[in-house]
């Protein structure tokens, strides 16, 4: 008796795990089919002056050509990380996809402590990493 409980046991842990096994292979292979439905911008901003807007996170986003309709799986996630991260105020991007096609940019703007004016008259900011950050035309200064 004790060797087809053993046996029972053994068959009953490979059904589990070769059920959990094709279920994220499932759940994996409808992800990277799922097409782009839309794309959500938070930015962080840490109670500072506005420097970043969703819209050119947007535009940084979609240089090489609209994300929507795209498959997840075809939208190269480091390269448009690394495209975002080129704005000089943006500290932080972290990018996530949902199941329901949602691309998700969370970005956390980079806080300015003090704008430094050189012998040249000319000017940027200065953030709390050492940072030097350019005057931008239109935002805050």
């Amino acid at each position: 008796m004790k060797t087809f409980n053993k046996i029972l046991l053994i068959i009953t842990v490979v059904l589990v795990a070769g059920g959990l096994i094709w279920l994220i292979a499932a759940v994996r292979s409808v992800h990277n089919q799922t097409l782009c439905k839309e794309l959500s911008i938070k930015i962080q901003y840490n109670n500072a002056d506005v420097f970043i807007t969703e819209k050119q996170i947007a535009t940084l986003a979609e240089a090489n050509g609209k994300l929507e309709q795209q498959p997840i799986e075809k939208i190269d996630i480091a390269a448009l990380k690394k495209r975002i991260e080129k704005h000089p105020y943006a500290s932080h991007v972290d990018i996530k996809s949902s199941i329901d096609g949602v691309l998700k940019i969370t970005v956390l703007q980079r806080e300015p402590i003090a704008r430094i004016f050189n012998q040249d008259g000319d000017s940027y900011y200065i953030d709390r990493e050492g940072v030097l950050l350019p005057i931008i035309n239109g935002t805050a200064s």
